[in-house]
């Protein structure tokens, strides 16, 4: 086990070193990602304006529930998305006979090689648009709720990594599926908005595409408005989401054809 973190590590450090040639992409993206924050808490305050609250959802709830959502998205793409998006390209070019060939297994290989270091500060804005939904709200969070949040944000990023994966899976029986991840970055969208869905739409969606709850569970938790059932569902369904990434990815191997035939 060790040595898997080390080599997590030396991955992270390659990646700085790599990022410190392009200062100015830390600046870029921070105003980037200001700009994204400012416009999407104008909308959520024009919505709630008109209407006062989404279900049960004021403005400080929904402030809460953008400041998660900014949180996954920052680790989808500084983690996940900079590494599993490559699947298709290693396979179709034949490279991914450099990680099958190593020690490790290389599905965590492939999935820890980079870390997308100017995404990362979009984290932090997450937590601090979190806890402005906290001030304006003036909640009190009981600690138990806090754990929770934390578990479910672990849950998530594990449903959109195992997500990721799959899609990415689909080149070892298709040759063009460079255009697959982009049904993540539309399914996630959803991510943004509480649960407005009843009756057996929820429970399809929790098990066609539970990326849609990535936000809602959490944020859910930590304010207390997410159902002991349905965020119990959710977690198994991470669980199984990277049972079903595992598999996905061994029988993916079996079919490839690597650069020598």
């Amino acid at each position: 086990m060790n040595k898997y973190f080390k080599v997590m590590y030396a991955s992270a450090k390659m990646s700085l070193m790599r990022e410190m040639e392009y200062r100015a992409d830390f600046v870029m993206f921070f105003l980037q990602t200001a700009t994204f924050v400012f416009f999407n808490l104008l909308f959520y305050k024009v919505i709630l304006g008109n209407i006062n609250s989404m279900g049960d959802w004021n403005y400080p709830d929904m402030v809460v529930l953008f400041g998660t959502y900014t949180i996954i998205d920052s680790i989808f793409m500084t983690f996940v998305l900079t590494n599993v998006s490559r699947i298709e390209s290693y396979v179709r070019k034949g490279t991914l006979d450099s990680f099958l060939v190593k020690p490790l297994d290389s599905q965590f290989l492939i999935s820890t090689q980079n870390v997308n270091l100017p995404q990362l500060p979009a984290i932090v804005f997450g937590v601090a648009i979190v806890c402005y939904g906290f001030r304006i709200g003036h909640y009190n969070i009981p600690t138990l709720n806090v754990l929770l949040y934390l578990l479910f944000i672990l849950s998530s990023a594990v449903i959109i990594y195992a997500m990721t994966v799959v899609l990415n899976c689909v080149i070892f029986v298709i040759d063009k599926a460079e255009e697959l991840t982009e049904i993540i970055f539309s399914v996630k969208q959803f991510a943004k908005f509480p649960d407005i869905y009843s009756g057996y739409i929820r429970y399809v969606l929790m098990f066609m595409a539970p990326i849609v709850f990535s936000s809602f569970v959490p944020a859910g938790a930590l304010l207390g408005k997410v159902n002991t059932k349905f965020a119990l569902y959710y977690f198994i369904i991470s669980i199984l989401s990277l049972v079903v990434a595992r598999v996905v990815w061994k029988n993916g191997l079996k079919r490839y054809k690597s650069a020598g035939g």
